[in-house]
């Protein structure tokens, strides 16, 4: 009797031992099928844009057998046996439907599927840095300055408000991390600049649209214009200047300057070389004064610092013949 239930044991070991990597090979196929995808680069493609498409079939790409395209439920004959190809994206928020049909040289047919929904997401980008108001260009971002940035989203019948916006500079979260409606924020520009990125989703789940841009700090530069009693401040910078007159104001335009660093400067000086100077009220003008009888060269300098953050802060000279 005790025979007998050692033979039994030993055939269930037996039968056990040889039938273990049947079971695993049918575990393991579920990830396999999961390895079939179609991706597209960008992940979240723009309207009208050029995108790129590629089917992940890595377990089937030494198979054999055919890839058949559909796009918006269209055979599409031209990306016959296409394992990646180009296609432009529609209008804003239309979906483009992707699906690849393959067919194994010995299996079941399997499809993959992709919906596509160009979304138009963009960032405004606001620097708090002081500009002439006659000035064509715009405010750049400094090191130390304040940015304002706002991300405009269009495609997505969801409003912005109903979205969570992840926002982060370099390697810092901002804001903590998604925050529901947050399609705004300010950050302080570092030194070497700033590759900042917002992520979109619904609150649910899912990502509709990403962006990345970098920012590079703009060097602050001190300019001198010539202001007239008649006809206000001049448009053109001087580098030299002729004192014809008594006496001549000049105004002095930090480019670039963070905006509080401008309106509540800890520097705000002027110095001069062989030149009389008057100051009033406007730490930014001084008045130049001929002395009579003489004639010469001198120089007239400004210096505008921000002494908590001193990168932030420039000077500058004027030449000027008397």
């Amino acid at each position: 009797m005790i025979d007998g239930m050692k033979i039994v044991a030993l055939v269930l070991f037996f039968l056990s031992f040889f039938t273990a990597p049947v079971a695993y090979a049918q575990v393991s196929a579920t990830p396999f099928l999961n390895q079939l995808q179609i991706v597209t680069d960008p992940l979240y493609p723009s309207p009208q844009s050029e995108i790129g498409v590629n089917l992940n079939d890595y377990g089937l790409a030494g198979a054999g057998g055919t890839i058949e395209w559909v796009v918006d439920g269209v055979r599409r004959s031209d990306l016959h046996n296409k394992r990646s190809f180009t296609i432009t994206t529609g209008a804003t928020g239309v979906p483009m439907v992707l699906e690849a049909m393959i067919t194994p040289a010995n299996g079941p047919r399997m499809t993959a599927r992709n919906t596509i929904s160009p979304t138009y997401l963009d960032l405004i980008i606001e620097a708090q840095t002081r500009v002439p108001g006659f000035y064509l260009g715009r405010a750049l971002p400094s090191i130390g300055s304040a940015v304002n940035v706002t991300a405009l989203i269009n495609g997505t019948a969801v409003s912005p408000r109903d979205l969570l916006f992840r926002w982060q500079m370099n390697e810092t979260a901002l804001l903590g991390g998604p925050v529901q409606g947050q399609n705004q924020v300010t950050f302080t520009m570092p030194q070497g600049g700033a590759t900042l990125g917002v992520v979109v989703e619904r609150v649910g789940g899912g990502v509709i649209a990403s962006k990345n841009i970098f920012l590079q700090n703009a060097e602050q530069t001190v300019r001198f214009y010539e202001v007239n009693s008649l006809y206000g401040m001049a448009k053109r910078s001087a580098e030299r200047l002729s004192l014809i007159g008594n006496s001549t104001t000049v105004r002095a335009e930090p480019f670039h300057l963070d905006i509080r660093t401008y309106n509540n400067p800890d520097i705000a000086t002027w110095s001069s070389s062989a030149i009389t100077l008057s100051q009033g009220t406007n730490p930014y003008e001084a008045t130049i004064v001929r002395q009579a009888g003489l004639t010469g060269v001198g120089a007239v300098g400004f210096h505008v610092r921000n002494e908590n953050q001193i990168l932030q802060g420039s000077q500058a000279s004027l030449q000027v013949s008397y």
